[in-house]
């Protein structure tokens, strides 16, 4: 090969191999353009995620309104608040009613819920009892609950007692005194569940099932947890299944440090505290489950006014959009 031709050639290859490879500067600009792109798809992945969370937390009210429905269709009334003597909640009451016989078949209904023969039944799992939001997924309780004086003599139950399984939903019985200073408060008769194991039936929530709540989101229990998930001031509280014991309602502050009166301005009702208060962990919103069997999202901002009026089966109000 002429000396020229073999100088071209060599020109013309180290120039081919010039134009193949990246430069520092494009390769910088590959880079800035893939994280661009990652931060605008990141916020619609997580938002997606959220949503197919919210449809399985509202799927889990339509599980446990079938449990008090097919409770009612048996005995022509709902579950009660607590039963007597035995000491049942709501949610021991309803198992039969639902797709888990063979817990309802290992629950001794005959004692407590807290004596150790219902040991092994109340740490059991129930999935549709745990919002997908709510961190930490399947949660125990310590033996709080425990009746340390029913396990065996010497066992390490009878010091440590044993754990309870967790749950996101609660149920309301009246309304607490504190908040007749931010709003006019109906009789406490008018909620969902009421005291003295009376019963309700279908023909008493005059207001209209779809128009009345029967169970509501709560999550993070037996924690106490204040706005944004963050620790609340109070010490543990009941949370697990075997104990959905309804509560008279609060309000409280807007970072739910401390419960709402006139003088602070505490009418927040929702996503401020797990504290006998609407509580998720849904951004801008909390589920309920109505007396229809049915379930929704209620916005953060929805009114006191409106919120109270949901509560209430038989007060009378006209609910309105929510």
């Amino acid at each position: 090969m002429p000396l020229n031709a073999r100088s071209s050639f060599r020109l013309n290859s180290r120039r081919r191999s010039t134009r193949s490879a990246f430069t520092l500067i494009e390769l910088l600009v590959v880079i800035a353009i893939i994280a661009i792109l990652v931060s605008l798809l990141l916020p619609a992945v997580q938002q997606a995620r959220e949503a197919a969370r919210r449809t399985q937390c509202l799927n889990n009210f339509h599980q446990l309104g079938l449990g008090f429905h097919n409770f009612e269709s048996t005995y022509e009334y709902f579950p009660n608040s607590v039963t007597s003597p035995g000491t049942h909640y709501w949610g021991a009451q309803i198992l039969p009613y639902l797709d888990n016989n063979p817990l309802a078949d290992i629950y001794d209904y005959t004692v407590s819920y807290r004596d150790y023969a219902n040991a092994d039944a109340v740490k059991y799992h129930l999935p549709f009892h745990n919002c997908p939001s709510t961190p930490g997924g399947y949660r125990l309780s310590d033996g709080f609950l425990a009746d340390k004086n029913s396990a065996p003599s010497g066992s390490p139950e009878e010091n440590d007692g044993w754990p309870a399984s967790a749950t996101d939903y609660m149920g309301a019985q009246g309304f607490s005194s504190q908040m007749s200073s931010l709003a006019t408060i109906p009789d406490n008769d008018e909620t969902f569940f009421v005291g003295g194991g009376r019963e309700r039936r279908i023909r008493d929530i005059t207001d209209g099932t779809s128009n009345s709540i029967m169970l509501f989101e709560n999550a993070g229990r037996p924690n106490a947890l204040a706005t944004g998930g963050k620790p609340g001031s109070g010490s543990r509280m009941l949370g697990e299944w075997a104990a959905t014991v309804p509560y008279a309602m609060r309000t409280s502050t807007s970072d739910g440090l401390s419960l709402g009166s006139s003088s602070n301005q505490g009418r927040c009702f929702v996503n401020c505290r797990n504290d006998r208060a609407f509580y998720s962990f849904h951004p801008g919103a909390a589920n309920i489950g109505l007396c229809d069997g049915s379930s929704r999202s209620i916005s953060e901002n929805t009114s006191l006014e409106v919120l109270i009026a949901l509560l209430t089966i038989s007060a009378g109000e006209v609910v309105g959009e929510f």
